[in-house]
């Protein structure tokens, strides 16, 4: 999701540079998307589909919680804010989250 040059993360950061609002909520929406597809198959719950995510996330319990909901909120709340950096930590902070999930559950 961060690691390569055509990640998301990457992809937002490029966005920021140029200056370019409506492809970072685009660039924005894929990686939650992803986050989201993640997190369902690495707990092997099935996806709810794209209402209630965030529903969905509070119950799948440890390793999840509601610590990731917190995290998927604080990337759109940084998106919406005046500062390009907020938003990549939040989204590197949501990255460590969904990264150490995957590797507690596999």
């Amino acid at each position: 999701m961060r690691t390569t040059q055509s990640s998301y993360r990457h992809q937002i950061e490029l966005a920021i540079a140029r200056n370019d609002p409506v492809s970072v909520n685009h660039r924005v929406a894929a990686l939650l998307a992803s986050t989201f597809d993640i997190v369902f198959a690495a707990t092997r719950t099935l996806h709810p589909g794209e209402k209630r995510l965030l529903d969905g996330i509070s119950r799948l319990g440890e390793p999840v919680s509601d610590h990731v909901g917190e995290l998927v909120r604080r990337v759109l709340h940084a998106e919406a804010g005046p500062a390009p950096r907020e938003l990549l930590e939040a989204i590197d902070d949501l990255c460590d989250a969904v990264d150490s999930i995957a590797r507690t559950t596999a």
